[in-house]
Formats: C-alpha cells, sequence, structure tokens
C-alpha cells in the first residue's frame, strides 16, 4: 500500500524536475540568443569602423554602451520574470493599445532582421563555398524552413541556440585575445579623461 502511494508522488516529483529542467535550459537559451543578437553584424561593423577612425578614443563609449545595454536587458527581463506576463500584455496593462503597436514593430523587425540573418548567410556561404549569394539565401530558407517543419521545432531551436551561441562567444573570445590591442604608444590619447 505504501508502495502504491508512493508512485504518484514519484511521478509528481519527476514530472516537476523535467519541468524546470526544460525552464532551465530556456532561459540558458534565450541568454545566449540575448548575447548573440547583441554583437550581431551590425554592432561588429560599426565598432570595427569608428574603432579604426578614433583608435583608443572609442574604448570608452563602447565599454559605456555595454553598460547600459545591460542594465537595460536585465530590467526588462525582471520586470517580464516578475510579471509573468508577455512584453506585450505588460504594455498593454500601461497604456491600452500599447502592445498592440509593441507587438507589431517586433514583427516587422524581426522580419527585417531575419531579412538581414539570409543575406548574412548567404555572404558567408558565399565566402566559405564560393556558391552564388541566390542559392546561398536559398539554402538557407530552407534550412530554416525544415527547421520549423520538424517535430520539436522549440526543442530544436532551444540547442540550436545554446550551441551556436556558445561556439559565437568562444570565437569572439578566441579573436580578441589573439590580436593585438592596439599599440597605446603610437595612438593619441589626448582626449581619453583620466
Amino acid at each position: 500500500m505504501s508502495a502504491s502511494s508512493s508512485c504518484p508522488s514519484t511521478a509528481n516529483s519527476t514530472s516537476a524536475d523535467k519541468d524546470r529542467d526544460f525552464q532551465r535550459k530556456a532561459i540558458f537559451s534565450v541568454a545566449f540568443l540575448m548575447a548573440t543578437t547583441s554583437v550581431g553584424p551590425g554592432f561588429l561593423t560599426q565598432t570595427a569602423v569608428f574603432t579604426n577612425i578614433y583608435k583608443m578614443n572609442m574604448a570608452f563609449p563602447v565599454l559605456i554602451s555595454a553598460f547600459i545595454t545591460f542594465g537595460i536587458v536585465m530590467n526588462l527581463w525582471r520586470i517580464v520574470g516578475v510579471s509573468g506576463l508577455r512584453i506585450q500584455d505588460i504594455a498593454n496593462r500601461i497604456a491600452p493599445g500599447l502592445g498592440y503597436v509593441i507587438g507589431t514593430l517586433l514583427a516587422l523587425g524581426a522580419v527585417a532582421f531575419n531579412f538581414g540573418n539570409v543575406s548574412g548567410s548567404a555572404l558567408g556561404l558565399n565566402v566559405l563555398t564560393g556558391i552564388g549569394t541566390n542559392w546561398g539565401a536559398l539554402f538557407t530558407g530552407l534550412v530554416g524552413s525544415a527547421l520549423f517543419l520538424m517535430h520539436n521545432a522549440s526543442k530544436r531551436m532551444d540547442q540550436m541556440a545554446r550551441y551556436l551561441g556558445l561556439l559565437m562567444i568562444l570565437l569572439i573570445a578566441y579573436v580578441t585575445m589573439t590580436n593585438l590591442p592596439p599599440n597605446a604608444a603610437n595612438t593619441d590619447c589626448s582626449g581619453i579623461l583620466f
């Protein structure tokens, strides 16, 4: 009798453990996704251009923008986590209809950024393999479509976000450690305030 009564509690604890594990993995996926989108091609290109122009004087704005971005993202996630609501729902509670505006802007932004992602993948495939960018864009679109058609696509996307995010962070760390910083002796540091 005691064995049969302990089985439901074991099943409940196993289910709760699986839910907790899924939530932990989802949080890591979102964290890696946020980290990788923060260092996207636009950020890297603009940082490289302005660092080349302004040399050491560019270090402070990049550092400050990183701290500001971190503060904004942490505040946003804290609000979403505590409220348990989607961002659109929070906006609708602040001002009726604002959530729909934000949802529309998010959808338009997602479309625009995905055009950029497909184009970037096509250019990357062109550099790696030499195939035309049209074929690279078609291949990237087919891979993305296949991902959404797969069973348990959300789990696959979470896994892909974790692994590719980790790979991207490791590659950024490698490039950062192997490239030499600008030589301070040859750089005009007159604009840096100490």
